[in-house]
């Protein structure tokens, strides 16, 4: 996983190389932008996994932006990428053009009383 001490999405960088068959963690890396362009090959798989928008329970600063630059990155790189974010209609509008995918989860907040059903996108691009 790519982890700084600064406020940004833990990001975890999965290379699938197939004359090694094996897998390889992202370094510390300050950005996670600077994650997927330094792996970045045709054969990686890169899974992002960006705090809830409008949540606040990561204790980070990641803007709406931030989504738009995954989303870019998505469109751009030679590799394949899968995002999972809340299903709500800035997340469908931040990654329009993007294969997108809803799925319903089990969510558990503070043990069995906070468990509710939510929704999320599972976004690919390929």
């Amino acid at each position: 996983m790519c982890h700084d001490k600064s406020p940004v999405v833990s990001l975890r960088c999965i290379e699938l190389a197939n004359e090694r068959k094996r897998s390889r963690d992202c370094k510390k890396i300050a950005i996670w932008r600077d994650c997927v362009r330094k792996y970045d090959r045709e054969y990686t798989l890169f899974y992002c996994d960006p705090p809830y928008w409008g949540t606040e329970s990561y204790g980070v600063d990641f803007g709406l932006e931030q989504y738009a630059q995954i989303a870019e990155l998505a469109k751009t790189i030679k590799g394949k990428m899968i995002t999972s974010v809340n299903d709500i209609q800035e997340m469908r509008e931040a990654f329009d053009g993007l294969e997108m995918q809803q799925v319903t989860i089990n969510y558990t907040v503070g043990g069995q009383q906070g468990r509710a059903q939510r929704s999320e996108l599972i976004i690919r691009n390929f």
